[in-house]
């Protein structure tokens, strides 16, 4: 299947490259280090996914996280009620090496003065999970299709009939049914949100509300879908009625339970919910984040020369001062 658009997760993808080595060797690119073989391999991962997925006309749209900032990259946030609702939060996430976030950085770069089919969109303080969205209304057509190039379980929510996940670069793309299949129910961003908020998310240590079973979520699924509930809003008001469903799931009646306790898991419960949602993200800051390919072939060969794709004649500047948006 050809798709119109393929969507990156670049530090997922950079990463899952990453973990098939046990080490890079860093080499100076403009007196910054950085993994020239990771930049390599990256680049060439990339190019045979789109040789056997991409539509002739279609995009490449190459989504940043904030890697500039590393280690604080987990207290920021462009609301900051994550953290504050639940301090925890991403507390365990992977934190690696300045090399790496600068052969990131140098990624970015590359993609910034390549073909313009490639779009690199970047926000400060925003996870690529949260441009997802409102990158699939404005840059995919209703009819056209998408591949997601992630094993992110958050980007699972995006998936439809039309618009798959390759969460396994060594195997075919995953589909609704597949995930369906999986799960054990009709995939959709709602459920996906109530799914990780009910069991939690050992990734992003988002705690487990309730024991994990197909009859609690099928009970909690049921609430949702006869009482109408259409967004996190509706769900907060109803989960604080006395006849919500997990007062009547028996995992809650554990030796000491009570009331008390019980609302403490909703709270908890209320709290996932949150932290598993993305933030709205207004189109015109993804307009202005985003910065389509130059179509440069001098700085292009620059790159490649600089990180042995091609032979090195020149030196290579690092860094652009007018990138076109």
């Amino acid at each position: 299947m050809a798709y119109n658009a393929i969507i990156v997760d670049s530090l997922n993808l950079a990463y899952r490259i990453l973990e098939k080595k046990h080490t890079y060797k860093t080499n100076l690119v403009n007196k910054k280090k950085v993994y020239t073989l990771l930049f390599n391999e990256f680049v060439e991962t990339l190019r045979q996914i789109e040789s056997k997925y991409l539509d002739p006309a279609g995009n490449v749209i190459i989504l940043f996280d904030n890697s500039d900032s590393r280690q604080d990259l987990k207290d920021s946030f462009y609301n900051v009620k994550r953290k504050n609702l639940y301090p925890e939060y991403k507390v365990h996430r992977k934190k690696d090496n300045v090399e790496f976030y600068q052969t990131v950085d140098l990624i970015k770069y590359y993609y910034m003065v390549n073909s313009e089919r490639y779009i690199c969109i970047q926000i400060p303080n925003l996870e690529a999970d949260d441009l997802v969205k409102p990158v699939l209304e404005h840059y995919v057509k209703p009819h056209e299709s998408a591949l997601f190039i992630t094993n992110d379980s958050d980007w699972s929510r995006y998936i439809s009939m039309k618009n798959h996940m390759l969460d396994h670069l060594d195997k075919e793309p995953s589909t609704s049914e597949d995930y369906a299949l999986h799960l054990g129910f009709f995939i959709s961003e709602m459920n996906v949100i109530l799914y990780k908020s009910l069991f939690g998310d050992a990734a992003d240590n988002i705690p487990q509300v309730i024991r994990k079973t197909s009859e609690n979520f099928a009970h909690f699924l049921d609430f949702v879908n006869k009482n109408k509930l259409q967004d996190l809003n509706e769900i907060a008001i109803a989960t604080r009625r006395a006849d919500h469903p997990l007062f009547k799931i028996a995992d809650f009646k554990l030796p000491m339970s009570s009331k008390k306790e019980a609302l403490y898991k909703i709270d908890q419960l209320l709290i996932n919910l949150r932290l598993t949602s993305s933030f709205p993200v207004d189109i015109k800051h993804i307009l202005a984040a985003t910065v389509m390919g130059r179509n440069s072939t001098k700085l292009k060969e620059a790159v490649e020369k600089a990180t042995g794709l091609l032979i090195a004649k020149k030196p290579f500047t690092f860094g652009l001062k007018k990138p076109r948006v």
